[in-house]
């Protein structure tokens, strides 16, 4: 059986890390299917050296940007030249114009609402026409979150008639998350001191950014002493330059951006934090915070979308549009100890509920319900 996996968003994002990690699971799990991957050229050989062992992996090159008629073409032309049995599209939007294949569609995030923070009117519309298609072609659909199946409902209800071909598939946390001191633990040289609080994610408007930096003000007002605020990963462009808004809240000494981490240091930056912070206005999971809470780390994050499912208790959460409170949030985990440690503990627990093993997993069932086989 030969099964298409979309791959063309590359690594760096949380669908990224989806896709390489469902990739990773299928093709050991199944060894006798023959797994064809489609990436844009600029990953192709980057995705070819992490799964190298993998023999019953083939990898295609798109070009094309995104949002524009030429990917669709280039993909369309590679899934016909595929001859796939199934095609697994791993994110919302994914669906080209023209596809010869079965669906598997993946939605994590259902960004159906009209207050999104998209970049454009122009991408709004893209997203939200391309999902809506995706789901009508689509013979089987998994979702990440009970969240995002239920907004597909909400604003698809034509999708009623067929909810059973919704399928929550959770996203996992990676093993080499682990707490300090953890025998498998492998200590990465940051360059950031102690103590810290630590975000992790792309700098966006729809991760409330500007929030987490007002916050982080008005936690300094009230707690001088708090420890500095380390940002990981890079801005996208629907977030303005964050270093005059640093400068006009006196936060500039205060705030280590990092740009983007790879993945061989998260684990290390995650374990020596504080506490791990996400503001966000929307999430359709929400992997970094299982991320922390493997890490041994207690979590303030946004009480918004499908963060509260997925911390399942064992998080402090916050109204992200009010800065006061995510402040309070995190002045209340820093400053008592009993609650602390009982976060740390809970999210050790949860974090052991999911695991991209399971994932992948539930995945192959879906390949396998979708052909018969």
């Amino acid at each position: 059986m030969r099964i298409g996996i979309d791959a063309r968003l590359g690594l760096r994002s949380g669908v990224g890390r989806y896709t390489t990690e469902i990739v990773s699971g299928v093709s050991r799990m199944a060894p006798e299917f023959r797994f064809v991957v489609f990436a844009k050229p600029q990953d192709v050989d980057r995705l070819a050296d992490l799964f190298q062992a993998q023999q019953n992996i083939e990898w295609v090159s798109v070009p094309g940007a995104p949002f524009q008629l030429r990917e669709h073409l280039e993909m369309g032309r590679a899934i016909r030249r595929a001859e796939l049995d199934l095609l697994h599209l791993t994110f919302d939007y994914a669906m080209p114009l023209w596809a010869s294949a079965p669906i598997l569609l993946t939605v994590h995030d259902a960004w159906f609402e009209a207050e999104t923070f998209f970049r454009s009117e122009w991408t709004r519309r893209y997203f939200q026409t391309m999902t809506r298609r995706g789901l009508r072609r689509a013979g089987q659909v998994a979702t990440v979150s009970q969240f995002v199946k239920d907004k597909i409902l909400t604003y698809c209800p034509w999708m009623a008639s067929k909810a059973e071909r919704i399928h929550v598939i959770p996203n996992g946390v990676g093993a080499q998350f682990t707490p300090l001191g953890h025998p498998q633990s492998e200590p990465e040289e940051t360059g950031v001191p102690q103590p810290y609080l630590l975000y992790v994610g792309v700098l966006a408007r729809i991760k409330n950014t500007m929030g987490l930096f007002e916050a982080y003000a008005a936690l300094r007002r009230s707690m001088p002493d708090a420890p500095r605020l380390v940002v990981a990963g890079k801005r996208d462009p629907s977030c303005p330059d964050p270093l005059p808004r640093l400068r006009e809240l006196g936060l500039e000494a205060h705030v280590t951006l990092l740009g983007y981490v790879p993945d061989k240091a998260l684990p290390d930056l995650y374990r020596k934090a504080s506490l791990f912070v996400l503001p966000s206005f929307h999430e359709g999971f929400g992997i970094p915070v299982l991320e922390a809470m493997a890490s041994g780390v207690p979590v303030v994050a946004t009480n918004r979308g499908g963060v509260p499912e997925v911390a399942g208790g064992a998080a402090c959460l916050v109204d992200p549009l009010r800065p006061d409170d995510i402040a309070g949030g995190i002045k209340t985990v820093l400053t008592d100890d009993r609650m602390r440690q009982g976060m740390v503990d809970a999210g050790l627990r949860r974090a052991r509920q999911f695991s991209w093993t399971a994932s992948a997993r539930a995945t192959l069932e879906l390949y396998r319900e979708s052909v018969g086989r």
